[in-house]
């Protein structure tokens, strides 16, 4: 019996691996263009919205001088269907104020809210359950058909607000709706293959870098700061995980996205800060952090006769879940003269992002329709069932002897 047992468990276990992971499409979403023509700014003169677009990516940009919780109307009503209330909002903002983003069933009640807004104007997605919120559960009792009245873009007090809104995704379930990103986890950054006005890309310790110096505080592994003991240690930290190669298993760790955080200094001005995949160098202003008062000082006490003045941090997010087969991956900064150096220190090497991670082979090009992931999943969860069926139908008939 036990030998039965334990050759269910190991087939339920083959079967829950081979279910597929990943973020559905959502049910509706609502771009930055459709929500630009269905709000009607009219509807609070305090506020005023603009369509815009960065580096391809479009979205509204709202403004507000001096008017509190400010708010738009749908006109007409949002309809996004009963059964999708779960809104995934990508959005960036610097204003610490915004205590969230919220909507509206109604003109004044009943509301649903959006929290843990993140004010370091980066990309990020909030969640809100519509069923749920300031006015208690009003999704189904007073709304059956699914309908926004109202958008708080800004819910708090301050003035002189911004925020940008890239798009609503509305889902069915909680958890497609919190999965729901960019790869970037930002607005589409700049991808060059060769950086323009150069093709000069070099290391950190070659006479070309212009480098003074830099620090890595920080590794962080799908947003989680790996184990940090003391300063200095991120690399470190990070190399314990590394196979007999060198190299890291993507899979094996569940990877999405690895992000370096720390300061450079150059003899040359930064333009900005980025990241190399092999051959391929993608910038990003959102990657440059502003540096804190005295740091200059600080650094500059670190590298006596040296200008420091010109030191910023960075916070560099490499998505990788997507790579196949073995990848080059470092941060990288652009001089201001074109120059893209890898910050991948040899000699001090506690300061290198330079890492090679290992992702699935490439599928073999092929001619013949491929199975869609639901259908191999399917099929394989058949198989197993048969095997451990026949499992037991064998043990039994020993048994009956």
């Amino acid at each position: 019996m036990k030998k039965v047992i334990a050759f269910a468990v190991a087939a339920f276990i083959l079967i829950a691996l081979c279910v597929p992971a990943f973020a559905a499409d959502p049910a509706k979403i609502v771009g930055a263009e459709e929500l630009y023509e269905a709000l009607d700014e009219s509807s609070n003169p305090s506020v005023a919205m603009e369509l815009d677009e960065e580096d391809g990516v479009k979205f509204v940009n709202f403004t507000v001088t001096s008017n509190n919780d400010p708010w738009l109307q749908f006109n007409p009503v949002l309809a996004v269907g009963s059964a999708n209330k779960y809104v995934s909002i990508r959005y960036r903002t610097s204003n610490t104020e915004v205590a969230s983003i919220d909507l509206y069933v109604k003109i004044n009640e009943p509301h649903a809210i959006a929290q843990g807004i993140v004010a370091d104007g980066e990309w990020h997605n909030a969640v809100a359950d519509l069923s749920e919120g300031g006015a208690g559960n009003h999704w189904d009792n007073d709304n059956p058909d699914g309908t926004i009245a109202r958008f708080d873009m800004m819910a708090g007090t301050g003035t002189d607000w911004a925020i940008d809104i890239a798009f609503l995704a509305f889902f069915d379930n909680e958890a497609d709706a919190k999965a729901f990103t960019v790869p970037s986890q930002g607005a589409a950054p700049v991808t060059e293959d060769e950086p323009a006005g150069t093709a000069n890309v070099v290391d950190f310790d070659s006479e070309e870098s212009y480098q003074i110096g830099m620090s890595l505080d920080l590794i962080e592994w799908n947003g989680a700061a790996l184990n940090q003991t003391a300063d200095g240690k991120a690399r470190a930290n990070l190399d314990t995980y590394a196979g007999e190669d060198g190299s890291f298993d993507i899979a094996k760790y569940a990877g999405e996205t690895i992000s370096y955080s720390g300061w450079a200094v150059f003899r040359k001005a930064i333009a900005g800060f980025g990241y190399a995949i092999n051959d391929k160098l993608v910038f990003d202003d959102s990657f440059t952090v502003a540096p804190e008062a005295g740091l200059a000082e600080a650094v500059g006490k670190i590298f006596p006769g040296e200008d420091c003045s010109g030191v910023l941090r960075f916070k560099v997010t490499v998505p990788i879940k997507e790579l196949e087969g073995s990848n080059t991956v470092c941060a990288v900064v652009k001089l201001d003269d074109g120059t893209v150096v890898r910050l991948n220190s040899a000699t001090t090497y506690d300061r290198n992002t330079q890492v090679v991670l290992t992702g699935a082979e490439a599928p073999a090009p092929t001619d013949e329709p491929q199975p869609r992931t639901g259908d191999a999943a399917v099929a394989m969860i058949a198989v197993i069932a048969v095997l451990a069926m026949g499992a037991a139908v064998v043990f039994a008939k020993k048994r009956s002897f």
